[in-house]
This record gives structure tokens, sequence and C-alpha cells, in this order.
């Protein structure tokens, strides 16, 4: 069995962008189980809207947009496509950076190219994959003005 990489910060931080985009939009983000595939499903009035991935990173958008753009697993984005395809549900990729919260929503994806990469610092082979490379132009700017502490 694959180490889940996952922290209980990383979890956290999630959180606090799902609640934030959920009070902004009027919908509830719901945290999906890891054999879906993707982080969320986003409701609003009991009726599925879209789904969700939130990705928390310590770079700016200066940087992601020197790397070509945000990576997303090619397994993932399959997985977004089914439910566009199968509900009716776009894809809402939303990125936590040090310089603000980014969001775009997908419904094409054979618009973005696809790249064997990832991380080569843990030494698991498995972090290294089909990428979608999503440009940073794709993305709105989100005011985050809240504080996350109960």
């Amino acid at each position: 069995m694959r180490p889940i990489y996952e922290t209980a910060q990383d979890l956290k931080n999630e959180s606090e962008v799902a609640v934030y985009l959920s009070a902004a939009w009027g919908c509830n983000f719901v945290k999906l189980k890891i054999s879906y595939g993707l982080d969320f499903a986003i409701m609003k009035d009991g009726v599925l809207v879209a789904t969700a991935e939130i990705k928390c990173r310590n770079y700016d958008r200066a940087a992601i947009d020197r790397f070509g753009g945000l990576m997303l697993s090619a397994s993932k984005a399959h997985r977004a496509a089914e439910w566009l395809a199968q509900h009716g549900a776009p894809f809402v990729l939303a990125a936590k950076l040090t310089d603000g919260l980014f969001v775009a929503t997908i419904e094409y994806w054979p618009a973005y190219k696809i790249e064997i990469t990832g991380r080569r610092d843990r030494g698991d082979w498995q972090d290294v994959e089909p990428c979608c490379i999503i440009p940073m132009s794709e993305f709105e700017k989100m005011e985050m003005n809240y504080d996350p502490a109960p």
C-alpha cells in the first residue's frame, strides 16, 4: 500500500479554504472519501453543482507560472472529467498560495497539456506521474478576508 503524505496541517489548510469558499458562494463543500479520487463535492440546496480539489502551496503565483502552471494528477483530472460527463458537475480547482487564493473552473480538459512530472524529493517513484498543467492565467484571484480561528 502506498504511503499517504497528507498531514493533519494539510487537512486543516484545505478545510479553511473549503469553509471560506462555502460561505463566499453560499454552498457546502462535502469532503469525499479517498476512493472518489477528488477532495470535495460542492452541494447547493442538497444538489451536486461541482466537484473540487484544493491545493495549498508554499509558492506564489509567479513561481507557479515559472513552473508552467499548477500540476494536477491526470488521474484526478480523469475523475473530474467523469463527474462532468456523468453528472454535469464542473470541476473547481482552488489554490491557496502565499500571495492569495486562486480559483479556476474547468469544464474542458483537452485544453491542458499532460506532462510526466511530480515530486522527486521523497524517493517515491509513484510521485512522478502524468499530470495536467493548468496555467495560472486560468485562475481568478479571490480575497480571503477572514479569521479561520473559531
